[in-house]
């Protein structure tokens, strides 16, 4: 069963008093608190709060920087929210070889009420296109995955970074690489289930270099060491090339995928039930 709706790069719904726009280039939900957080072109990180039945409660701007800060993503851990996001200075999707790349940062933050961020620590610091962060709890202390490309919409890594304390400011442990660069990988989510990390995915490569266009949906599985036991074992979907795999839920024996439909094209937001 899939639900598909149309998506653009702003958050629109109308209520009483009009048309509301959250400017939303990307954004990142707080589980079981009808929040998201969310950044954007305008080099903005907000918080959007909603009730129960998903009505607009506030939308507030609580940071604004000089520079680009893409793919927020939020973890919550003895009340204290932590955020990772990515900042670009410089040139940003290197497509061209011969040319040189910006310089991608991810940063580490925390806030007690989510309006007041203290920046603890960088976790990562690369030449080459970061995007896509998970934030994960690996036995107590941080843990990142996140996608690291050689030329936008080329072949990319899967990495994880994990931190030395349990604060996340020190990640000086070298990254690891899980899934190697041999097409467009766009990391979804990684669940625990057992004694294992399932780490979902979309990417290409039955179909190298479309990209988006040309993408399935995968999970790779792995023991509690990051040892990898079985790669890309292809996810059925009723969706026939074209996704991006953005979240995975499940509830009541039943799973949920969060995707997006011919991205380029459709554009269509999709959940899938199986």
């Amino acid at each position: 069963m899939m639900y598909r709706h149309g998506v653009s790069g702003f958050l629109l719904k109308e209520n009483r008093q009009g048309i509301y726009t959250i400017k939303a280039n990307w954004i990142a939900p707080i589980e079981n608190e009808f929040t998201l957080i969310y950044g954007n072109f305008y080099n903005e990180i907000g918080v959007a709060k909603f009730d129960n039945n998903y009505n607009l409660v506030s939308n507030e701007v609580v940071m604004r920087t000089e520079f680009l800060q893409i793919d927020p993503a939020v973890i919550k851990k003895e009340n204290i929210y932590y955020m990772a996001a990515i900042r670009i200075d410089g040139v940003i999707n290197r497509s061209n070889p011969s040319v040189g790349n910006g310089t991608y940062s991810i940063y580490w933050y925390r806030s007690l009420d989510l309006r007041e961020w203290d920046f603890i620590s960088i976790v990562a610091k690369e030449i080459y296109n970061l995007e896509d962060i998970d934030i994960i709890d690996i036995e107590g202390n941080f843990g990142i995955v996140y996608e690291k490309e050689l030329l936008d919409k080329g072949s990319s890594y899967i990495i994880l970074k994990v931190a030395n304390d349990k604060e996340g400011a020190d990640w000086k442990k070298e990254e690891r690489i899980l899934l190697e660069a041999d097409c467009d990988h766009e990391p979804a989510i990684v669940q625990v289930y057992k004694d294992k990390y399932l780490l979902y995915y979309s990417c290409d490569k039955d179909n190298l270099r479309e990209s988006y266009m040309g993408s399935k949906m995968y999970v790779s599985v792995y023991n509690k060491e990051w040892v990898l036991l079985e790669k890309d074992k292809e996810i059925d979907s009723d969706v026939k090339g074209g996704i991006i795999l953005y979240d995975v839920m499940e509830q009541n024996g039943k799973q949920f995928f969060l995707l997006s439909e011919n991205y380029f094209t459709d554009g269509n937001l999709v959940v899938e039930e199986r």
